[in-house]
């Protein structure tokens, strides 16, 4: 049977491994002013890894809410 506490706690860490992995997969975007082809290119180019990095943003929101829902356990 496993231990829900210790999971719970466990999300905040998995939250961040998450949030890190979207970081390196999203990589850099054009700053503000970049020349339209290279706008089109990344977000036309660039397809896959933005999903799969939306995935990982995704996926780290709701460990951090099961953290959040564990700290409000142990606070109230």
């Amino acid at each position: 049977m496993p231990n829900w506490e210790r999971m719970w706690r466990g999300s905040g860490v998995v939250a961040t491994v998450l949030l890190i992995i979207a970081y390196v997969f999203y990589g850099r975007e054009p700053k503000l002013g970049a020349p339209d082809a290279k706008l089109v290119s990344f977000f036309d180019g660039d397809r896959t890894r933005i999903l799969i990095a939306t995935v990982f943003f995704c996926l780290a929101f709701l460990a951090l809410l099961w953290f959040g829902a564990a700290l409000s356990s142990v606070l109230a």
